[in-house]
């Protein structure tokens, strides 16, 4: 089933042409912005020249450390692309006749699941790819121990993108209108939640959701004004992920098998 469910899918998508732009332009920026991150050799702070390559952006290991947090401001592009995905599917009715031919609506919940895993691995594969393609000439000695030192920035990279994907999904499913859903998502994530941000204790506040996902990997930039910077995904964040990934996998479920789609 699971087979068949993936063939499904990989057929939708390949066939749909902003499945291909998307995932091109998502490519470029990804390999662009950590160009541009590294590319310029000093910056200015409090009228003093700070020397970029002494925070190693092209260097392992902490080459993972930055260029998964880079990459981080892109997830938007892949939560767009299942956006488009999904209710494509509820408005020209597909999920309606895959239900209709006998797929259970576990079924569809599990189709659009692993696309999120297929669109999350491919991220996770690019940054790799990324990462050695600079990494290895920008890194002096480099050696299998050192590139895999801080390598589980990419597990924490994965689990990301697919918790941001999963938020995503919710809003696919409950509004079942591409832009309408695209404007609640940047919404809630870039206006609401901070607002409740506000009236929550600090402690609870981190366990929101978007708060939950974005602060899975820290600014390494921060080293450059003294901060101290945490030089592995925070564990909190990490199950904190992973239990909003199934409350709102749950959730989705119930919702599609309750509501007609």
């Amino acid at each position: 089933m699971i087979g068949k469910l993936f063939a499904i899918e990989r057929i939708k998508a390949f066939n749909y042409n902003s499945f291909w732009y998307i995932m091109a332009l998502y490519s470029v920026l990804l390999v662009l912005g950590y160009y541009v991150a590294g590319a310029f050799g000093t910056v200015t702070v409090n009228g003093e020249q700070v020397d970029l390559p002494q925070f190693r952006v092209y260097e392992f290991p902490m080459l993972w450390h930055y260029l998964t947090y880079i990459a981080g401001f892109l997830h938007y592009l892949p939560a767009l692309l299942l956006i488009l995905l999904v209710t494509n599917d509820i408005q020209f009715g597909i999920w309606r006749q895959h239900v209709a031919e006998g797929l259970e609506r576990a079924h569809l919940v599990g189709a659009k699941v692993l696309m999120m895993a297929l669109l999350s691995g491919y991220a996770t594969v690019l940054v790799i790819l990324t990462g050695l393609a600079f990494g290895l000439p920008g890194t002096e000695g480099a050696s299998p121990a050192m590139i895999l030192e801080s390598a589980d920035f990419i597990i924490g990279f994965f689990v990301q993108i697919f918790a941001y994907l999963t938020m995503a999904f919710v809003f696919a499913v409950a509004v079942k209108k591409p832009a309408q859903a695209i404007i609640m998502l940047l919404v809630y994530s870039i206006v609401v939640e901070r607002l409740i941000h506000f009236f929550l204790p600090g402690e609870l506040s981190f366990f929101l959701p978007m708060a939950a996902f974005s602060s899975f990997i820290s600014n390494p930039y921060m080293s450059i004004i003294g901060a101290e910077v945490v030089e592995t995904p925070f564990v909190n964040s990490f199950f904190a992920s992973l239990v909003w990934i199934i409350m709102l996998l749950g959730g989705i479920y119930a919702f599609v098998r309750y509501k007609d789609v």
